[in-house]
């Protein structure tokens, strides 16, 4: 990916990051599940679009833990929130910036 045009670089990830999900929900829509309407279906492509991006993430996850145990390393710390989107934390750290400090949830 040598490519200095951003648009071009733009497209590439899109339809890498957006085809595979597009296609299984097309599949989806049209072999199984004949009898959707027009309302119905976006919200199929949505939940297939999520699913995709949740499966990426979980899966990179998987990866890195995996080639950190092949090479004997430690993965590095992770700060987990109690919300989704770690949004406790942002909403602490906007309140009291000047004394707030991050934990890791390896401890």
């Amino acid at each position: 990916m040598f490519e200095t045009n951003y648009r071009i670089v733009f497209l590439k990830s899109a339809a890498r990051f957006l085809t595979p999900p597009l296609l299984i929900a097309y599949f989806i829509s049209r072999f199984y599940l004949n009898t959707l309407n027009a309302f119905v279906t976006p919200f199929i492509y949505l939940a297939a679009i999520l699913a995709w991006s949740a499966f990426l993430i979980q899966y990179r996850r998987l990866y890195q833990y995996g080639d950190a145990r092949r090479r004997d390393a430690v993965m590095v710390p992770e700060v987990r929130g109690r919300l989704p989107g770690n949004f406790d934390i942002i909403a602490r750290c906007d309140t009291c910036p000047s004394t707030f400090v991050m934990e890791s949830a390896d401890r």
